[in-house]
């Protein structure tokens, strides 16, 4: 046994893996580079300027990012994570943001539009065909009492285990809403669970209302239906009250977790079988959740500590511990690697934001390998499942 256990603090002492992160002091002139963090080796990975946050796809092999286009807006970048060849979307609308994978790594999908405001599309692009396809049915209809306004913040759903927790064979009346179409569109029907088909249904944060008087709240997106699902939930609480944001969901496909201002701040809610829990519970502000790929531990930021740090919490206990916090500068941005063995995040530790790492649980840290310039948003790229 104490062999075993010097094995594995070995591991966790040295990191490994690619991380994809932004480079550059101005917003306008970043890049995505790709580090092996084992060798501290850099290397320039695709053309766009002005790049956003890169996101692997659930198998490794592409790498998603947004850059400025070169006219205006923003266009939506494929790189071939070994070859490093890269595609630009076509796009029908300006700004394009808020990317996402599918569990099968086919579909790309994200908030579109043509302006910056929150009157935002779903589009969802299938990389194999070259076709992008606009989901969430026409925008305006009335839905709880209230118009949508738009669709922001996209994840793909995993399993209909969430939807199943949900009860969708409850006979529930929202207006506008057709649940018998919602369960063939998204393959949530029995039939679909029963063959295993990947759900063809997102996660998304909808805007309700009109201009001056907006609420957020969590929504089940198929290609023609949107549903609020709190409202699902058997004592659904009077989420219109109350604004949502930041969705994730577990790779179990069975909660997902959200920011909401309930209780007069930034907490973070779980959502699954046993209904809903504020498991921050802070007078901070608490948001950005990550899962882990255990589907029990969640990284997210807060100001508990007095500057932004990282913390972690655990979903079934919501006990939560700090990963990276000082008295002196901001941690944010957390990544979880590969087994949840290693945490990438950036802080301003030295002046200017940087890559950094620590052990999953903060007894360690490092700076990333061979870090020369302002770095952002990391990445930790999937380690590719090995067939049988």
């Amino acid at each position: 046994m104490l062999n075993l256990w010097i094995l594995l603090v070995t591991l966790a002492a040295s990191p490994e893996g690619t991380l994809a992160v932004t480079v550059g002091a101005e917003q306008e002139q970043r890049q995505i580079h790709l580090v092996d963090v084992e060798t501290g080796t850099w290397q320039v990975a695709g053309e766009g300027k002005g790049a956003g946050a890169p996101v692997w796809s659930p198998d490794g092999s592409r790498l998603a990012y947004s850059s400025l286009a070169q006219n205006s807006g923003t266009a939506i970048r494929i790189i071939d994570g070994d070859s490093l060849n890269e595609t630009v979307l076509q796009h029908a609308h300006t700004w394009n943001r808020d990317l996402q994978w599918s569990p099968d790594s086919r579909y790309v999908c994200y908030s579109t539009g043509n302006s910056t405001g929150l009157e935002r599309r779903l589009a969802v692009y299938d990389i194999e065909e070259g076709t992008e396809n606009i989901w969430g049915g026409e925008l305006g209809r009335t839905i709880v009492q209230a118009p949508l306004a738009g669709l922001l913040q996209p994840i793909w759903l995993t399993e209909p285990k969430l939807v199943l927790a949900l009860d969708p064979e409850a006979k529930v009346e929202l207006e506008g809403v057709d649940m018998d179409q919602l369960r063939d569109e998204g393959s949530l029907s029995d039939f679909a669970i029963f063959t295993g088909a990947m759900p063809k249904a997102l996660l998304a944060i909808g805007v309700f209302g009109v201009p001056g008087k907006y609420s957020t709240e969590p929504v089940l997106v198929t290609e023609n239906q949107v549903v609020p699902i709190l409202p699902l939930l058997p004592d659904a609480p009077q989420s219109s009250r109350y604004m949502e944001w930041g969705l994730a969901i577990n790779q179990k496909g069975d909660r997902i977790i959200f920011e909401s201002n309930d209780g007069g701040d930034r907490e973070l809610f779980l959502l699954g079988s046993r209904g809903l829990a504020n498991i921050s519970n802070h007078r901070a502000a608490d948001w950005n959740p990550v899962w882990g790929e255990g589907s029990q531990e969640i990284l997210f930021e807060s100001f508990r500590h007095g500057r932004r740090g990282v913390y972690k919490v655990i979903a079934d206990t919501g006990r939560v511990s700090p990963l990276a916090i000082a008295d002196t500068h901001d941690a944010w941005a957390p990544s979880w690697g590969p087994g949840d063995a290693w945490v990438a995040y950036v802080s301003d530790a030295t002046g200017e934001p940087m890559v950094y790492l620590c052990t999953g649980n903060g007894e360690e840290r490092q700076a990333l390998p061979g870090a020369t310039a302002p770095s952002f948003a990391p990445a930790w790229r999937p380690e590719a499942e090995e067939e049988d």
